[in-house]
């Protein structure tokens, strides 16, 4: 794999991303947080509900992930899901347990992507924070000296 294709969202797709919230890091942070906190038991309810083939199981999760597909500038997922829902809605278990898969393998590579993003936003609201503190202290240490 080369360098250009191992992260799975690129800069543009992370700029539409910031986009969407009107540039503000830290809502985006807080989005992808909760998306990557509700991910596994969203996966969990939809494995069950296309074994199932529980129809509005389906189409009750696949809405989610389409919506978190469309936050997230994936558009793959929002595809994904909802040929998924079509699929359901046409009574074909079959075809409804391909689309599951495709999605899987799309929501693998967003959450990945999510995944990396929150630790680069993590690290720079940490480095953010301790060069604010550090010119808070410098601003401190030269008000003390001056009076």
């Amino acid at each position: 794999m080369n360098r250009r294709n191992a992260v799975p969202i690129s800069l543009a797709h992370e700029g539409a991303m910031l986009h969407s919230v009107g540039g503000d890091k830290d809502f985006l942070s807080e989005l992808i947080g909760l998306f990557l906190a509700a991910y596994p038991e969203l996966l969990s309810q939809l494995q069950k509900a296309v074994v199932a083939h529980d129809v509005p199981e389906i189409v009750r999760v696949a809405r989610i992930l389409k919506g978190a597909g469309h936050n997230f500038a994936a558009a793959g997922v929002e595809n994904a899901a909802i040929f998924l829902e079509e699929a359901a809605h046409h009574n074909k278990p079959e075809v409804t347990m391909e689309a599951f898969q495709e999605l899987k393998k799309k929501l693998k590579r967003l959450t990945s992507a999510l995944s990396l993003i929150d630790q680069r936003q993590r690290k720079e609201a940490a480095l953010r924070w301790r060069l604010e503190s550090s010119a808070e202290d410098c601003a401190w240490a030269h008000d003390a000296q001056t009076s």
